[in-house]
């Protein structure tokens, strides 16, 4: 313990904080407000679709 009385125990500071500010947590889950693109497009550049034309 330190001088002043306060603890350096990891587990009483993380249930002094989360007794102070608790994690919130969602009642339901959120729906999905776009659609997915496929990985291809998002991961293409100019010269992996040369590469794939050239093949």
């Amino acid at each position: 313990m330190r001088a002043n009385g306060a603890s350096n125990d990891p587990a009483i500071v993380r249930d002094t904080i989360l007794a102070q500010s608790p994690i919130p947590t969602l009642s339901r889950p959120r729906p999905r407000t776009r659609k997915t693109e496929s990985a291809t497009i998002l991961t293409s550049s100019a010269f992996k679709r040369q590469l794939e034309s050239g093949q």
